[in-house]
């Protein structure tokens, strides 16, 4: 990496791209400023795919472990299915 930084060309959706825009007029920073610390914070807090993982594994058994979803664990037993 040199030290003015590496360029990157990305396509992102046109909404924030506005908002980029808008946060650069109102703020003062540059769209690479801005860009970068995003991007700083991203990488320094626990949002990476780990995260993600965590956070959707808790939604998910937020939803599936539950009263009116614990038939279903017993699919067999209802459908008859034996074991073997």
């Amino acid at each position: 990496m040199c030290p003015m930084g590496t360029a990157l060309s990305v396509t992102i959706p046109e909404q924030l791209a506005e908002m980029l825009l808008a946060f650069e007029a109102r703020e003062g920073l540059d769209a690479d400023a801005v860009v970068s610390m995003a991007l700083e914070q991203f990488f320094a807090t626990d949002t990476n795919a780990s995260g993600f993982a965590a956070a959707s594994e808790t939604a998910f058994r937020r939803i599936w472990d539950n009263e009116s979803d614990a038939i279903y664990d017993r699919w067999k037993e209802l459908y008859g299915v034996r074991a073997g």
